[in-house]
């Protein structure tokens, strides 16, 4: 039975692969574990989660649009994981456990509004979806972690109960001095202390009133998301061990990816193994009674949680972290620069105080016939990911491989970049821009795609249609990152 038709009936009578007996600690969302002394408290721990999945018979998005996100919404409900996990991590703290018929605080069942699907949440998937018609994104497409961040982010300025500082850090680059400038700023709500002990006030997530109710804070607690690719079609084993070690950190969200065109909330790991929720199964949608109780058992995962090996993962992800106070976040950042001596393990993203220079300008990637240095006909690039440093590619250093690393530093060269010639095979590849001492690359923030020159032979017959596609199945495959302009 395909996974995106399991209703939840068959879900709860499926057979689930438990915990494998391993010495292997299991790390949760910051939390380790152990198989064999603690077993339910790994199993509360995922069910405490909220699991947000496939839904039908929810009111028509927009008025007129889908009743059911089956097939194509599975990335905007990973989206609400990672973004309700700060919720309960802000209202209730990471101790706060989900025990099935037990009364639950009344914050907990704000958050849960706010994700209910119906157009007056603020998390819900019809806002999701209509506020990703302004990123590029028509209702029932397939978004990538770029594009669902974006759109929280955006969304996130409506909640004022939560008053959240969201900052979604492009380029592999944490800034430092925005992240503290963006959370210092005055917020406008109290957060949790405003809520109201009578559940029938909380609408919308967001307790009546609430918004007359704040008043100044030092620091606005902070969701802090990072969209990465860690690689062209595959994930480069270089970042394993420091994608373990974000599961490690307490502040962590999780990570929201999985494979092409299926995409997972990754909680944590096992050995070798990413622990996950899936959104691929259809519930009903859940219909609100009188006041704002909700039955709220098909919101949490109460079996063993899917796995799968790291290497299965797609390279095109969004880390996410959570940091309620300012030492949280100068915890984050020591934990961060500790990462980058652990041996063997290379950095995602850099962590830099101010701005750099090259980040300045916007992004743009075109490809294009012209001219190249030889003077004959041969395949150029103009390339510029947030306008980081343009360079020629040195000659001799092309591999005939999809992925590979250049030995050669960038040099300052803003212009049309040769990549290629009529005498030269080519396919497509990713560029890696120097990260740290010893002439180390990492892939760039949104992947430089470019076609590059082979080693030997000349250009096979029909390259033209057979590579095009390749890039164009990429793309597709992708957020709005990149786009063909010419070629």
């Amino acid at each position: 039975m395909d996974a995106a038709t399991l209703t939840y009936d068959t879900l709860r009578f499926a057979e689930f692969e438990d915990f494998p007996e391993t010495s292997e600690p299991v790390w949760i969302l910051g939390r380790k574990y152990s198989v064999f002394t603690e077993k339910d408290e790994i199993l509360s721990d995922v069910a405490s989660r909220l699991w947000f999945t496939y839904r039908k018979n929810f009111p028509a998005i927009g008025g007129t649009g889908p009743t059911s996100d089956t097939g194509w919404g599975c990335m905007l409900r990973c989206g609400q994981m990672i973004f309700a996990q700060a919720l309960l991590c802000r209202h209730l703290g990471r101790d706060w456990r989900w025990v099935r018929h037990r009364r639950q605080p009344d914050s907990y069942f704000s958050v849960l509004h706010a994700f209910i699907d119906r157009k007056d949440s603020h998390y819900s998937i019809h806002q999701i979806a209509q506020m990703g018609v302004g990123e590029g994104k028509s209702i029932g497409q397939w978004y990538g972690p770029n594009t669902v961040a974006q759109v929280l982010k955006k969304l996130a300025v409506f909640d004022t109960w939560s008053s959240l500082a969201v900052h979604i850090a492009m380029d592999n680059t944490v800034v430092m001095a925005e992240i503290r400038r963006l959370c210092r700023s005055s917020s406008v709500c109290a957060g949790a202390a405003a809520c109201p002990a009578d559940p029938s006030q909380h609408c919308n997530g967001l307790p009546t009133g609430a918004e007359a109710a704040g008043w100044p804070s030092l620091w606005r607690p902070l969701v802090l998301l990072i969209p990465l690719r860690l690689g062209l079609t595959d994930i480069n084993e270089a970042y394993v061990e420091t994608l373990k070690h974000c599961f490690r950190m307490p502040q962590s969200l999780g990570v929201i990816g999985g494979k092409p065109n299926s995409a997972h909330y990754f909680i944590g790991y096992v050995g070798e193994e990413l622990i996950y929720l899936d959104p691929h199964t259809t519930q009903p949608a859940v219909e609100l009674t009188g006041g704002c109780s909700i039955p709220d058992d098909s919101f949490h995962c109460q079996h063993p949680p899917c796995r799968m090996n790291i290497a299965e993962l797609d390279p095109s992800i969004a880390v996410g972290f959570f940091c309620k106070t300012e030492e949280d976040f100068n915890d984050w950042c020591q934990q961060v620069r500790k990462l980058s001596l652990v041996s063997g393990a290379l950095p995602m993203f850099e962590l830099v105080e101010q701005q750099p220079s090259h980040l300045a300008c916007p992004d743009v990637l075109n490809l294009s016939l012209g001219e190249c240095r030889h003077g004959r006909p041969g395949l150029h690039a103009v390339f510029s990911a947030f306008s980081t440093s343009w360079g020629a590619v040195p000659p001799g250093s092309c591999a005939p491989s999809l992925l590979y690393s250049l030995r050669e530093p960038w040099r300052s060269h803003p212009g049309w970049v040769h990549v290629g010639s009529d005498s030269e095979p080519c396919c497509a590849s990713v560029l890696y821009w120097p990260h740290g001492a010893g002439g180390a690359w990492r892939s760039c923030g949104r992947s430089i795609l470019c076609v590059h020159s082979g080693l030997h032979g000349p250009l096979p017959r029909g390259w033209y249609s057979s590579d095009v596609e390749r890039l164009e199945r990429f793309f597709d495959s992708e957020d709005e990152d990149f786009e063909i302009l010419s070629l």
